[in-house]
């Protein structure tokens, strides 16, 4: 996925500008208020605070892609599928050394200390070593603390890794992404048809339809809550428990409980609420200290 000329152009200008003060500046053209910080309410305002305030020492585990799965695999003894990892490359010229052999014929390349890189493989169609090099030498350029301001991705090791793909026959997986505070799950987020028709549903714990939009249009009917459900909750508050906040996104692949990632900063605080009042919603569980 390739980041937009107007992104790049933007964030290459407004890396000048303080942290504080660029923040504020993109949180009110992003989100339509002013941020508040001392003490910040809403759930924009909490991710922002996080940002220039929290420098909790498990912060870059949980957001390096390659690491977490490390992590959860100590921590989680059972239950949590997590996707295997087949190569992992600390420099883009160590991709050379990739025999395209000894890989399935199906697989995903990523970074692992950004987000919106992926190129997905399948049937054996591998790219050839100049367009991997070209294009994984432009990923671990990427920035997202110098621009957004996210503390944790500053403190990863820049990486590419291969993942297993996971076959969901043909299908983009249903995503399911739990809001746990302190160990518990308060909201639900559903994506379905993520690379064809992309529709998001808002719920809240026990499948509420929250009934607005949140950047993707909803689903044309409500989606019945999975028989899994239960499970996938029991996770997300296992993988969250040490956490004031944290979004946790999982599958259900072949049965099983599948990992996707941890989010700390939510669509960098900028993924705009139809409302003050949902905004606020979403920020009242987030029980934050006050550091500054």
């Amino acid at each position: 996925m390739k980041r937009s000329i107007k992104y790049r152009f933007f964030g290459r200008v407004i890396k000048w500008i303080p942290l504080r003060w660029r923040l504020r500046i993109i949180f009110v053209l992003k989100n339509g208020y002013f941020l508040r910080l001392n003490p910040p309410v809403t759930f924009n305002e909490k991710v922002q605070y996080r940002k220039l305030f929290d420098r909790d020492d498990s912060f870059p585990i949980y957001v390096d892609k390659v690491e977490v799965k490390k992590y959860l695999e100590s921590k989680i003894d059972s239950g949590l599928y997590i996707p295997k990892t087949l190569f992992v490359a600390d420099r883009v010229e160590e991709l050379l050394s990739l025999d395209f052999n000894k890989l399935p014929f199906d697989y995903v390349i990523k970074a692992n200390h950004t987000s919106q890189t992926m190129i997905i493989v399948r049937n054996g169609q591998h790219p050839s070593y100049q367009t991997l090099m070209d294009v994984c030498s432009k990923w671990l350029k990427e920035d997202q603390f110098t621009t957004l301001g996210e503390w944790a991705y500053s403190k990863v090791p820049r990486k590419i890794f291969i993942e297993e793909f996971l076959d969901f026959e043909g299908s983009s997986p249903t995503d399911y992404k739990f809001f746990v505070y302190n160990g518990k799950v308060h909201f639900i987020q559903v994506d379905i048809g993520r690379f064809t028709c992309h529709r998001r549903n808002m719920y809240d714990r026990d499948w509420n339809l929250l009934g607005f939009e949140y950047s993707h249009k909803q689903t044309s009917s409500n989606l019945e809550p999975p028989i899994y459900i239960g499970q996938l909750i029991k996770m997300a508050e296992r993988i969250g428990r040490n956490l004031d906040f944290a979004r946790v996104d999982l599958y259900y692949y072949n049965d099983q409980v599948t990992f996707s990632e941890i989010t700390l900063y939510p669509g960098a605080g900028f993924e705009r609420f139809p409302s003050t009042h949902s905004d606020e919603m979403f920020g009242k569980p987030w029980k934050i200290e006050i550091l500054n």
